[in-house]
């Protein structure tokens, strides 16, 4: 948090980048656990960020967000997702499967 500065934007909290689906559980465990000592945002969707200041966002200790959020979803012929590539190239991991389109962010697919 001392890296943090609302004059440049620079924000001291921890990310946390979860599936779709388990954006509000990361947010309960959150609470189970620090109780709710944390100041904490959670973004479950684009209208979600929107709600937020740079301010508020500097400010907090954690935010929680789908991974959505921060890859786009490959556009037609475009197959590359950075991140997501990123963190299986550092964890030496098998390649993780795009999201399901075509529910909302809370639903996961039956």
């Amino acid at each position: 948090r001392e890296n943090a500065s609302v004059e440049t934007g620079r924000s001291g909290a921890t990310l946390v980048v979860v599936p779709p689906g388990l954006v509000q559980q990361w947010d309960d465990e959150r609470k189970k656990f620090t109780k709710n000592k944390l100041k904490c945002i959670t973004i479950d969707c684009t209208n979600s960020l929107k709600k937020y200041s740079v301010d508020e966002i500097c400010k907090a200790d954690m935010v929680i967000v789908p991974a959505g959020i921060i890859e786009e979803r490959p556009k037609s012929g475009n197959k590359t997702r950075p991140y997501t590539e990123h963190l299986v190239k550092k964890a030496k991991a098998n390649k993780i499967p795009p999201a399901p389109t075509g529910f909302s962010q809370r639903e996961a697919p039956t």
